[in-house]
């Protein structure tokens, strides 16, 4: 098994995070494993804004929760099943907001996609952990969009909790779909 294939397999999801910060080198490095996935036309149509400030993340996280909650109240089980006080960024040290410009061509999503796959593989390899939350753009956009101040031109596509993972929790790993695939010889 390759390195890659390791990788791969090893990745989920974590939903506990230690309150250890994480050091600015370690998130430099996941942004700049996004910055190498391909995009169509060259377009990078990606900004990223990285919050280290718990404070403004819990603020964003507990107004968006409420909403959350009153649509999906089953989801505050997670509270309880993962021992967080945020079920949107599980009180990770960091949040990664991954936004598009609004105005790139039709496969933005795609490429937001492969940035994005980029970062939780190279959160993996550097023993951190990270989950995607759609979530908050549901729920919460509007309040990232004034909290961060995020410009007119982009959207919020996706948050990324980051940190270290606190195994006393288990993440989740969920086991995987079959029957996924039609071969045509």
């Amino acid at each position: 098994m390759t390195e890659l294939d390791e990788l791969i397999s090893s990745r989920s999801s974590c939903r506990k995070f230690l309150d250890t910060p994480v050091p600015r080198d370690l998130l430099e490095k996941l942004i700049s494993a996004a910055q190498r996935a391909p995009s169509a036309r060259n377009q990078q149509p990606w900004h990223f804004y990285v919050v280290n400030n718990k404070e403004l993340t819990t603020k964003i996280g507990k107004q968006a929760q409420v909403r959350l909650l009153e649509h999906e109240p089953k989801m505050a089980e997670r509270a309880e099943t993962f021992k967080v006080s945020n079920i949107l960024f599980y009180d990770a040290p960091t949040v990664i907001f991954c936004t598009c410009n609004k105005k790139a061509i039709s496969t933005r999503y795609l490429d937001m996609g492969l940035a994005i796959e980029n970062i939780l593989l190279m959160a993996e390899r550097l023993g951190l952990g990270c989950v995607p939350v759609g979530w908050i753009v549901g729920h919460g956009k509007d309040i990232v969009d004034a909290e961060l101040k995020i410009p007119e031109d982009e959207e919020l596509v996706l948050a990324i909790p980051v940190g270290y993972k606190d195994t006393s929790v288990d993440g989740g790993r969920r086991d995987r779909k079959e029957n996924i695939v039609t071969w045509i010889d």
